[in-house]
């Protein structure tokens, strides 16, 4: 059994790691009920393409998260970047809940 290091500087990896954590964010931390007013002033035309783009941005982090992050993954060897790839694909998987989660409104 191989450890990982995270004691390492070799590269950008450490920056991607604190990168990420600075950006995450879950869907609770917006309260999608303070945009019904702007939804409803959109024309009929509008929310069709806004849901459009949002079920799209859903399947592509969905898929994103399921095969493209493991995908990668398999292919590096470095455990510190396996470990930010995995944790992008977490990220993925979070954003389509949330995108799931606006569509409640």
């Amino acid at each position: 059994m191989i450890a990982v290091n995270w004691n390492t500087q070799e590269d950008m990896t450490n920056m991607f790691w604190r990168q990420n954590i600075a950006q995450m964010w879950v869907e609770t931390e917006f309260k999608v009920s303070k945009d019904i007013a702007s939804w409803k002033s959109l024309t009929e035309a509008e929310q069709d393409t806004f849901k459009k783009a949002l079920a799209g941005l859903t399947g592509l982090d969905t898929h994103q998260a399921d095969d493209g992050m493991p995908l990668i993954m398999l292919h590096t060897q470095d455990l510190r970047k396996k470990a930010v790839y995995s944790f992008m694909g977490m990220m993925e998987q979070i954003h389509a809940k949330s995108y799931s989660h606006i569509f409640t409104t």
